[in-house]
Parts: C-alpha cells; structure tokens; sequence
C-alpha cells in the first residue's frame, strides 16, 4: 500500500512539475536565474519632417493642401478590418473636423472598384491646433488593399470671429476630383 501511495505522489509531483514548467527535474537545466538577452528591437523609422504652419490663404494662393493626410492597414485588429490614419495640420487656423474620401488599392496600385468611402476624423470639444498631428483609427469592410490613400474633401477650421468664440468655416476642397483620380491611379 505505502509503495502504491509513493508511486502516486511521484506521479503527481511529476505532472505538477510538468504543468509548471519547472526546470529542476530536466537534465542539463538549473534553477539559477536565467540572464536574458534583450530582444533586438527595429529602429523606428524617422519621422519625415512636416513642412512648417503657413497662412491658411497662402497655402490657398499657392493650391497646396492644408492638411497632410495617411492611412495604413493594423494587421490583426478583429473583428473588421481597421486602419490607423495621420492628419497633420500644416495650417495656421485649429480644425475642428475632417472629412476625406478613402482610396483602397490592390497590389498593382488600382483602386479597389466600389470600396472608396468617406471618413470624419475630428472632435467637438478639442480642435486640431496649428502644425499638431492627431494619429487616430478608423473601421472598413476592406481587409484585401494593399495601400490605403486619403484625400482630403472638406475641412472644417475655426476662424477668430467679432467676438470670444471662433467661428467654423468650411473649406471644400477645390481639387478633389483632380486628387481623387490621382490617388486612384487615374489620370
């Protein structure tokens, strides 16, 4: 009877042992603390420096954008597809919102037919200030594009007013279609 007993909690012991992942019963392991080598992390990229706040009606004049917009997939973030989008503001009056069209392209660079959407990226309660970038994530039923393309449509800015409060003024893009095409690959 002692030797059944024995065996079993041998036995168990063996299973605990095993359940832990205790090395004491393995030969060639130690129960000294293991020194661990860090891992080798990427150097992250460098961030591509921005161009500096201008006059919202000089960069008008000038037909350049007032905003720089980007889009990339985040592989692995069920259950729908999501993308992590960038919007700097390059100008020198706060934005209130955002609204940019959505390009999806495939592997050869064509737009996806059909999938191209519309997006707000924005807040009420906090602008987007002069020169500041707002990382943020949006959710799309397309996980099959190979580059995401942003193209900017209307923006809403806050313009000083008469009184305390600013004022929203809507800016429409008046390249879009142009910008539209070219991000699809169209010319």
């Amino acid at each position: 009877m002692k030797r059944t007993h024995g065996l079993a909690l041998s036995l168990g012991l063996a299973v605990l042992t095993v359940a832990c992942d205790d090395p004491a019963g393995r030969p060639g392991q130690s129960n000294a603390p293991q020194l661990s080598r860090p891992s080798v992390q990427p150097s992250p990229t460098p961030a591509r420096p921005g161009r500096p706040v201008e006059p919202l009606a000089r960069l008008e004049a000038a037909g350049r954008p007032p905003l720089e917009l980007s889009a990339v997939a985040v592989p692995g973030h069920p259950p729908l597809p999501t993308y992590r989008a960038t919007v700097r503001n390059a100008s020198d009056q706060p934005v209130r919102r955002v609204i940019a069209t959505v390009v999806y392209l495939d592997a050869n660079g064509k737009a996806l037919p059909g999938e191209n959407h519309d997006v707000a990226f924005g807040s009420p309660q906090k602008a987007i200030d002069p020169g500041v970038t707002l990382d943020t994530m949006f959710l799309s039923r397309v996980d099959t594009a190979a580059e995401v393309r942003l193209v900017a449509k209307v923006v809403t800015f806050l313009e000083k007013g008469p009184g305390a409060d600013p004022l929203p003024r809507e800016w429409k893009n008046p390249r879009y279609e142009a910008e539209l095409k070219a991000a699809e690959g169209r010319r």
